[in-house]
């Protein structure tokens, strides 16, 4: 079972706890509380009840912690890793020879098959679809390279991007769609995102970026291409009030 199971059950568990501890609570307030034995329930029910809240909260605090542990395992596991997305599909190809050939020809970054461990297209095949490939580096140098200058690709209908791990997709896309798509973007599988006054912030999950404050940035998100933004964008300019005269 994967943490997010095991997170969905705790969470299942818990709302089914305080729906059967309400409607008990419900029923003990009907009771007559003169009777010696109904108090001493009223009594036992609130410590038990107190002590399986704990225990849940304890539990979740758990898995939570153990989520973000596996993430960060998963996340250092890929960063020899990018995506090569809008990449044309054929029958038969040589998906290597696609990712060199970009890096070569349209990155202008000098590399061979043998610079590639890994590489394959990712997802179901789909007529209507390029389906990006996945494309895990041998050296992380190189990798970063590559990162650093696909700022080349701009209208080619290729774009590089990132290999996050589900929870930091998921924060990625909610950030682009509160802040908008230009003041987000990724850098070594961490978002990073500008805020209404252009402060920088660095998060890895959803939790973390509900922290953030709006601001003045909290538009909807632009149209963009999947992990978009390039690591190297600056704070907004600040304008500069003018001398009273």
């Amino acid at each position: 079972m994967s943490n997010k199971n095991v997170k969905q059950t705790l969470d299942n568990l818990a709302e089914l706890f305080n729906s059967k501890m309400a409607e008990f609570q419900g029923n003990l307030d009907k009771a007559d509380t003169r009777n010696p034995t109904v108090t001493s329930v009223a009594a036992d029910f609130n410590a038990f009840k107190s002590f399986i809240s704990n225990a849940l909260e304890c539990l979740q605090q758990q898995v939570a912690c153990l989520t973000r542990q596996v993430d960060q395992i998963e996340a250092r596991s890929r960063r020899k890793m990018l995506l090569f997305h809008g990449v044309p599909e054929v029958e038969d190809e040589d998906t290597v020879k696609l990712a060199v050939d970009v890096c070569k020809l349209r990155v202008k970054c000098d590399m061979s098959a043998a610079d590639v461990s890994r590489c394959l297209r990712t997802g179901r095949s789909q007529s209507s679809r390029r389906r990006p490939i996945l494309v895990h580096f041998n050296d992380v140098a190189l990798r970063d390279k590559v990162w650093f200058a696909k700022t080349a690709l701009r209208g080619s209908g290729i774009v590089i991007s990132e290999f996050l791990t589900h929870p930091r997709h998921a924060a990625f896309m909610a950030a682009r769609e509160r802040f908008g798509v230009d003041k987000c973007w990724t850098r070594e599988g961490v978002i990073v995102v500008l805020d209404g006054d252009g402060g920088r912030h660095r998060v890895t999950s959803l939790a973390e970026l509900e922290k953030i404050p709006t601001g003045m940035s909290g538009t909807a998100g632009l149209a963009g291409t999947p992990h978009e933004g390039d690591g190297q964008r600056r704070r907004p300019k600040r304008q500069q009030k003018k001398a009273p005269a």
